[in-house]
């Protein structure tokens, strides 16, 4: 991650808009919940899995 902050913006369906950032350690416990929360259905077609030890793995801080 980057000490610049990137601005991007994404349009809804409803025509309202979204900030798109960087994850980052404070967002840990939301990314997991996200994550929990997912039916097995939507694992499996978004990361070609079901385990939600994926999130977990995916979390942990890169050396």
């Amino acid at each position: 991650m980057t000490d610049i902050e990137p601005r991007a913006h994404a349009l809804l369906t409803d025509g309202s808009t979204v900030r798109i950032r960087w994850a980052g350690p404070d967002d840990r416990d939301e990314i997991l919940r996200v994550y929990e929360e997912m039916s097995p259905d939507n694992l499996r077609l978004r990361f070609f899995g079901v385990s939600r030890r994926l999130a977990e793995r995916d979390l942990r801080p890169q050396r």
